[in-house]
């Protein structure tokens, strides 16, 4: 059973429609408006759909066709395929993050995101607004969207109950996790019991139709979207020092045009205790641990160059090897023994300091330099 429903775009009357809202993302609407004035989906327009709710976005194009206007709405500002800058934060709060990227894309960071977070780094790649937003939401467990309000929301899902009852569902496709139903019912919510990942709203010369995707399969669809986005991170980048911190950690000059300089970054020698000093223009490979924009590390050096010294367990003794000459000196009250040509056998104990030199010949044997 499907219901007619008004639905307008700046107040023209729209005569199809499909309106697609994801559980993470921004939603998007194809429209065609009734008349010719193309003007009517330019820049900033509200897209009010009885039974389903009003929609502030912007319209990415429009072109006058057989006299209806086609367009794309995007919500919030549209500003999400803009690329920005790579850039990188040390000692900085996760709103201070997110606010940089909106603002940058042209968009309004949502008072109510989960944001107040203090994190130690944070690595921006030089990409697209949604996927540098991506990889924040994920590092936090949270998940992104435009709000029907068109202010961008970093929040996880809570899952509460949509108020759809048994006459609201229409039809259902348990194989496919899609439901029909007569009420509209946001991503994030619960429809009997089971998620809701994605909900589409259409209307055209058939009439008005609400789907709704849900359960294991769609929020799954949704879980990989929101993974694949994050790759990047999960590979290993050449740079080069540009200086070491007092606290050890590295300032990191990188290749990969994407990246910006990082400041503040660790080794990871994979030995508990293992410092090193490391010369400026030594080459590098840093990754993030975990693919965690948050978590830089610096995992390999080049084998030309290197660090000047390394310490292992926060020694500070200087280490030698088998077959190295080595000086030593006996102490004073060393008790040795003899035999004399004429005394015969005799026992005493040294009066003054005695110097000797060697050659190591044995070591640990995990341990090789």
């Amino acid at each position: 059973m499907r219901n007619n429903s008004l639905v307008t775009l700046n107040g023209a009357r729209v005569v199809r429609a499909r309106l697609v809202v994801p559980l993470e993302g921004a939603w998007w609407a194809d429209v065609e408006v009734e008349g010719s004035d193309a003007s009517v989906v330019a820049g900033a327009v509200s897209l009010e759909w009885e039974g389903v709710g009003t929609f502030r976005g912007a319209a990415r194009r429009g072109a006058s066709f057989a006299g209806t206007v086609e367009a794309r709405i995007v919500g919030g500002g549209g500003g999400m395929p803009k690329v920005l800058a790579a850039r990188h934060y040390r000692r900085v709060s996760a709103r201070t993050v997110a606010n940089d990227i909106a603002t940058e894309a042209g968009e309004t960071l949502d008072p109510a995101s989960d944001v107040d977070v203090e994190l130690e780094h944070w690595t921006r790649e030089g990409s697209h607004a949604a996927l540098a937003l991506s990889s924040l939401a994920r590092s936090l467990g949270l998940a992104w969207r435009m709000t029907p309000a068109g202010s961008l929301l970093l929040k996880a899902p809570t899952w509460p109950d949509a108020g759809l009852v048994d006459l609201d569902i229409l039809n259902r496709d348990s194989a496919t996790g899609r439901v029909e139903v007569r009420r509209w019912a946001l991503p994030g919510t619960t429809v009997a019991g089971e998620r809701v990942a994605r909900a589409t709203a259409s209307v055209g010369d058939q009439g008005t139709a609400m789907v709704l995707e849900v359960g294991d399969r769609a929020t799954l669809d949704a879980l990989i979207r929101r993974a694949v986005s994050h790759v990047d991170y999960f590979g290993t980048y050449a740079a080069t020092v540009i200086l070491q911190a007092a606290d050890g950690t590295l300032e990191l000059d990188l290749e990969d045009p994407r990246f910006p300089d990082l400041a503040g970054v660790p080794i990871d020698f994979g030995t508990p205790g293992t410092t090193a000093k490391v010369p400026r223009g030594t080459r590098v490979g840093v990754t993030w641990k975990n693919g965690d924009p948050a978590k830089p590390r610096v995992v390999s050096f080049d084998a030309a160059g290197g660090v000047t010294e390394l310490s292992l367990g926060g020694g500070l003794q200087a280490v030698a090897r088998v077959g190295d000459v080595v000086s030593c000196t006996i102490p004073p009250g060393t008790p040795f023994s003899g035999v004399s040509p004429t005394a015969g056998a005799f026992e005493s104990v040294l009066l003054a300091p005695v110097p000797i030199t060697g050659v190591i010949l044995t070591g640990a044997s995990k341990v090789r330099a």
